[in-house]
């Protein structure tokens, strides 16, 4: 029988399961205002949870979700009630078996931290599956702007932990930056993952560090910060003191900046 259909206000407690053939948490619930029964995973240690799945969906008036056993895997039957008491009919019973199934791709760590006046990224996969790889998204506005800044490639198909990192030579003045990762399958589907956010201040005095590599053929890269808003002139002359490129030469706000030049 089709059973009417209204609005939730309230949502559920989580439920919490272990498998602990994976070493896994898996937690249970539904939010207030989702149609979706919703699970999310992590290993035990950490745990973190950047990956949702759905049970079952469609519906917004799920109703005190428990389950049949402690511990989750296939055989689990998630159980829910749905409330009619506001219709003036009764609770009824329900229940639909869970999906233990792996992510396709499962990002258990990512994390950003400051290396100077540079963004140093780190994340983490579990597992993979048809991993092409990862682009990686700043935005200094969290809702808008996000621009892509580099790829790093996937493990194609792996059941052990893999490792990455990326540094974002990028960041010219102090504000916070916002990252995600766009992990995208060989198909071409993706799935982003949460968003982090990194802040940046601003310098407290001027620097100007050594080119490297020096010497260079073809390229060198400088570095500069300035503590506050100044012209700046950075030009490079050879050993015979011949200008070879003018590399600034412009006002410019407080921050770091990096230059690369060409010979």
């Amino acid at each position: 029988m089709e059973l009417p259909y209204w609005q939730n206000q309230g949502g559920t407690r989580p439920i919490a399961l272990l498998n602990e053939s994976e070493n896994k948490i898996f937690v249970i619930y539904h939010p207030v205002g989702e149609g979706d029964i919703l699970y999310k995973y992590s290993s035990l240690s950490p745990i973190s949870f950047p990956s949702t799945a759905s049970i079952l969906d469609d519906r917004d008036d799920f109703q005190d979700i428990t389950s049949t056993k402690q511990s989750f895997t296939d055989e689990v039957l998630i159980l829910y009630n749905l409330d009619h008491s506001s219709i003036g009919g009764p609770a009824w019973w329900y229940g639909t078996k869970a999906d233990a199934s792996p992510f396709p791709v499962e990002l258990s760590l990512f994390n950003a931290f400051l290396i100077e006046d540079k963004v140093a990224l780190n994340w983490r996969t579990e597992t993979e599956i048809n991993n092409y790889g990862f682009e990686i998204e700043r935005a200094i506005d969290i809702n808008d702007n996000w621009i892509t800044i580099a790829f790093v490639d996937g493990n194609g198909n792996s059941n052990s932990t893999k490792y990455y990192d990326y540094l974002d030579y990028d960041i010219n003045k102090a504000g916070k930056y916002y990252y995600r990762l766009k992990q995208i399958d060989n198909d071409g589907t993706f799935e982003y993952s949460d968003v982090i956010t990194v802040q940046v201040t601003t310098p407290n005095m001027f620097y100007l560090g050594q080119n490297y590599p020096n010497p260079f053929n073809p390229t060198t890269r400088i570095d500069f910060s300035l503590p506050e808003r100044q012209m700046v002139s950075l030009r490079v002359y050879n050993t015979l003191g011949k200008l070879v490129s003018e590399l600034v030469d412009e006002i410019r706000e407080p921050g770091s900046y990096s230059v690369t030049a060409i010979q």
